[in-house]
């Protein structure tokens, strides 16, 4: 009876043969994929003049990858430097205005159309950009954290005068209210 909290539970029960344990490849998936490029270090006084061109690049239109191939980078090492650069939040604001208003003029074009198909599609991409918007721009576009409350106040405060001196009550007494004609 002592063995009894180590029996297993399928004991007697026949099982079929164990299957070889399935080989897993620990491997960076760089590796894998044959792309065995690692991206140089980049210094400070190389890294501010990419940003420097990058502000005017993306106004005229340039992707970051574009950019980062232009300078032997990765677009996602620019986009990451991107994030973080305080003069990139105007044109990230600029971008995420100019795409809020290109779809709802797609919205509004699309009303027209003859299929609802263009509709849907405007107004799906309206949402991802809100959505993006609502993330990324959280001050401007994002929910209101604040009530807002306006009428009358919510507790109303009497002062008046005890009449008389109140008088200790038990639980089974009834109490009855007879109010006072002033």
């Amino acid at each position: 009876m002592a063995h009894e909290a180590h029996v297993r539970i399928d004991e007697g029960i026949k099982r079929g043969k164990r299957l070889p344990r399935k080989q897993v490849d620990r491997r960076p998936k760089a590796a894998l994929s044959g792309y065995h490029h690692v991206m140089p270090r980049v210094d400070e006084q190389r890294r501010a003049a990419i940003l420097a061109d990058c502000h005017a690049a993306l106004q005229h239109g340039e992707t970051t990858d574009q950019i980062g191939a232009r300078y032997g980078i990765s677009g996602r090492a620019v986009r990451y430097w991107l994030l973080d650069d305080p003069q990139a939040e105007a044109a990230r604001l600029q971008l995420i205005n100019g795409e809020l208003v290109r779809t709802l003029d797609e919205m509004r074009e699309a009303k027209h159309a003859l299929t609802s198909l263009p509709l849907a599609c405007a107004r799906a991409e309206f949402d991802a950009w809100s959505w993006i918007a609502e993330r990324r721009e959280a001050r401007l576009y994002g929910p209101k954290q604040e009530v807002t409350h306006l009428g009358p106040p919510p507790v109303l405060v009497i002062h008046a005068p005890i009449a008389a001196p109140l008088q200790p009550v038990s639980v089974n007494e009834v109490i009855e209210h007879k109010p006072s004609s002033d």
